[in-house]
């Protein structure tokens, strides 16, 4: 597409210097030709920036100026040489407007990938321990309506809350660390085995304090200083582990999205977000599938 415009552009400083000799010949002195240039040099630096639309109308502003002056020439055999130029001129920028159609990056092959969604190849290989979580939470708030509607008693109320939000927070490690061994156990995931090991011996020591301790409280021995100073502690050492697994699983996700890129021949991908405003979305493909494939078969490479 650069060519095409450096053609125009260059058929239009052809005519704006058979134009600027006919005025001198006719002692012409208001034609302004640094304006037109002016233009045409606008236009280039636009379509290059990749807005082809408005680069083509500073072309066609430009067009509409010689058209001007060439009014002004009259009938002369200078006047019909250039508009036979002109006339060229307008086919060739018609076919710049439609030489790419309404592709946003012309020449490139362009996908996007929808990271979230990709996310859930890890989440659903660990689905039964999800749902634990999810039934431990729906428990929370069932104790909570019954507090609220004086079916137990306050102290009751933090004896059971208490015991379940430690059997949430387990439950929950226990949704990251299933997570790390299916990937410890995963060939495609060698390169970081080491720190997937890593992050696992570090919250093995909170893991069994938290196991120690809801165990006290079912037994109604537990301090509720030490309870609060451990789920306090767990909760916050649970957040660190969540955080760090998840920029390595996204981590891991753009590695496989970019190795598929290059096997599909792919030019540039862009997660999902970035191309919400693009203008013909027939143009950009969904990747998200093929990543997941990709993702899939790295995560279920056994040993």
């Amino acid at each position: 597409m650069r060519k095409t415009v450096q053609r125009v552009s260059g058929l239009v400083l052809v005519i704006v210097i058979l134009l600027a000799a006919s005025f001198v010949s006719l002692g012409a002195e208001d034609v302004s030709f640094d304006k037109v240039i002016k233009v045409l040099e606008e236009a280039e630096k636009t379509i290059e920036a990749g807005d082809k639309e408005k680069g083509v109308d500073s072309i066609n502003l430009a067009v509409s100026m010689l058209n001007r002056r060439v009014a002004e020439l009259g009938g002369s055999s200078t006047a019909s040489k250039l508009q036979d130029e002109i006339s060229k001129l307008k086919t060739d920028l018609q076919n710049l407007k439609s030489s790419s159609g309404n592709q946003p990056f012309s020449g490139l092959k362009v996908g996007y990938v929808n990271v979230t969604d990709a996310f859930t190849v890890f989440t659903d290989a660990v689905q039964e321990e999800r749902s634990k979580v999810t039934s431990l939470k729906e428990q929370l708030l069932d104790l909570r309506t019954k507090a609220i509607q004086g079916e137990i008693t306050a102290e009751e109320y933090q004896q059971q809350n208490d015991i379940l939000q430690a059997e949430r927070l387990r439950a929950q490690f226990q949704i990251e660390l299933a997570m790390i061994d299916e990937m410890i156990s995963s060939k495609g995931f060698e390169s970081v085995k080491d720190r997937l090991r890593e992050l696992r011996d570090q919250v093995r020591p909170t893991v069994d304090q938290l196991e120690k301790t809801l165990l006290n409280m079912r037994e109604n021995s537990a301090i509720p200083e030490e309870v609060n100073q451990v789920l306090t502690q767990a909760n916050s050492q649970y957040e660190q582990l969540d955080s760090l697994l998840s920029n390595l699983i996204q981590s891991k996700i753009v590695q496989a999205t970019n190795e598929r890129a290059r096997q599909l021949g792919y030019d540039l991908v862009l997660r999902e977000q970035n191309v919400v405003l693009a203008s013909n979305q027939e143009s950009i493909d969904n990747l998200t599938e093929p990543t997941k494939e990709a993702l899939r078969q790295q995560l279920n490479s056994g040993d």
